[in-house]
Protein backbone atom coordinates (compact mmCIF):
# COMPACT_ATOMS: atom_id res chain seq x y z
CA UNK A 1 0.00 0.00 0.00
CA UNK A 2 0.92 3.50 -0.83
CA UNK A 3 2.55 5.91 1.62
CA UNK A 4 0.05 8.16 3.64
CA UNK A 5 -2.77 5.09 2.86
CA UNK A 6 -3.88 5.24 6.46
CA UNK A 7 -2.45 1.53 6.82
CA UNK A 8 -1.33 2.63 10.44
CA UNK A 9 -5.11 3.85 11.33
CA UNK A 10 -6.68 0.45 9.98
CA UNK A 11 -4.33 -1.43 12.09
CA UNK A 12 -5.00 0.79 15.55
CA UNK A 13 -8.88 0.16 14.35
CA UNK A 14 -8.27 -3.57 14.65
CA UNK A 15 -6.87 -3.31 17.54
CA UNK A 16 -9.22 -1.25 19.62
CA UNK A 17 -12.24 -3.61 17.85
CA UNK A 18 -10.32 -6.73 19.00
CA UNK A 19 -10.45 -4.73 22.48
CA UNK A 20 -14.03 -3.45 22.38
CA UNK A 21 -15.41 -7.29 21.29
CA UNK A 22 -13.06 -8.65 24.67
CA UNK A 23 -14.72 -6.44 27.24
CA UNK A 24 -17.89 -7.27 25.47
CA UNK A 25 -17.41 -11.04 25.52
CA UNK A 26 -14.95 -11.29 28.45
CA UNK A 27 -15.22 -15.66 27.97
CA UNK A 28 -14.31 -15.58 24.37
CA UNK A 29 -11.31 -16.78 23.34
CA UNK A 30 -11.82 -15.14 20.16
CA UNK A 31 -10.42 -12.15 21.47
CA UNK A 32 -7.10 -11.01 23.46
CA UNK A 33 -6.82 -8.60 25.80
CA UNK A 34 -3.30 -8.11 24.78
CA UNK A 35 -1.65 -6.24 21.40
CA UNK A 36 1.75 -6.42 20.33
CA UNK A 37 3.09 -4.06 17.79
CA UNK A 38 6.59 -4.15 16.03
CA UNK A 39 7.59 -0.86 14.14
CA UNK A 40 10.07 -1.28 11.83
CA UNK A 41 12.40 1.47 12.10
CA UNK A 42 12.31 4.90 14.37
CA UNK A 43 10.90 6.33 11.62
CA UNK A 44 7.43 4.03 11.73
CA UNK A 45 7.49 4.16 15.51
CA UNK A 46 7.36 7.90 15.90
CA UNK A 47 4.27 7.79 13.39
CA UNK A 48 2.69 5.31 15.89
CA UNK A 49 2.85 7.42 18.98
CA UNK A 50 0.12 9.85 17.41
CA UNK A 51 -2.63 7.00 17.76
CA UNK A 52 -1.91 6.67 21.71
CA UNK A 53 -4.96 8.36 23.55
CA UNK A 54 -2.46 10.31 25.29
CA UNK A 55 -0.40 12.27 22.21
CA UNK A 56 -0.59 15.62 22.13
CA UNK A 57 -1.25 15.35 18.26
CA UNK A 58 -3.78 12.97 18.81
CA UNK A 59 -6.68 13.59 15.82
CA UNK A 60 -9.79 13.98 17.72
CA UNK A 61 -12.97 15.02 16.01
CA UNK A 62 -11.56 15.36 12.70
CA UNK A 63 -13.64 16.12 9.70
CA UNK A 64 -11.66 13.75 7.64
CA UNK A 65 -12.91 10.80 10.02
CA UNK A 66 -16.40 11.84 10.39
CA UNK A 67 -19.22 10.57 8.02
CA UNK A 68 -20.50 12.29 5.78
CA UNK A 69 -23.85 12.92 6.91
CA UNK A 70 -22.56 14.16 10.08
CA UNK A 71 -20.66 17.03 7.99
Amino acid sequence: MATGSGKTVIMAMIIAWNFLNKVTHPTDARFSRHALVIAPGLTVKSRLQVLHPAHENIIRNSDHYKPLMLL
